[in-house]
Formats: C-alpha cells, structure tokens, sequence
C-alpha cells in the first residue's frame, strides 16, 4: 500500500474515479478494454521503482488501465482476472509522452 506507487496517495474522488473505471470495465471483455489507453507493459519498460516493487518479481507483464488524463492503475494479470497492485497518479510507473493521452 506504500510503495512509491501506494493507494496512500489517492484522494477521495480519485478513489472515486478508480471505482467507476472499474465498474465501467465489468460489463467489458479484454478485448474491448485493452487498446490505445488501456494495455499490456513489459516490466522490463518500467520505471526502476516499479522494478524494484516485490509485486512483480517473476511477471513478464503488467496491465496499464487508463482511468483518466495521465492515470493509471496497474495489475498484474492471471488468466482473466487482473489484480490490481499499483496507483500510478503522474504516469510515473510507465513513463513516457503522455501529451496525446
């Protein structure tokens, strides 16, 4: 919970945010979720805290869900099911040109 990428660092209506992207995504396959803002990251692309993050040691791969503007929540990804480990409010876990996000 308090990794550089902890829920610590969310307020309210972000949490708020979070929860409505996810209910958004319920009545949602994979496949209509994954695309240009929602998708899978190497880990090995990560920023070097992430890296560094106990959650994804022996992961190939982490899910990038896109909640709004530069946020992320991130999960690690077990058939179907995505468990979410990481918020990620600055796009600091994958960082790159958000300026068309």
């Amino acid at each position: 919970m308090e990794t550089p990428f902890g829920w610590h660092e969310a307020d309210e209506q972000e949490v708020k945010d979070v929860f409505n992207t996810l209910r958004s995504f319920e009545t949602m396959t994979w496949s209509e979720i994954v695309g240009k803002n929602s998708h899978l990251i190497p880990t090995s692309a990560l920023c070097s805290d992430a890296k560094s993050c106990p959650e994804i040691i022996d992961v190939a791969e982490v899910m990038s869900l896109r909640v709004a503007s530069a946020k992320r929540i991130f999960g690690i990804m077990d058939g179907a099911v995505c468990t979410i480990i990481w918020w990620d409010p600055r796009h600091a876990v994958y960082p790159m040109n958000i300026a068309n996000n």
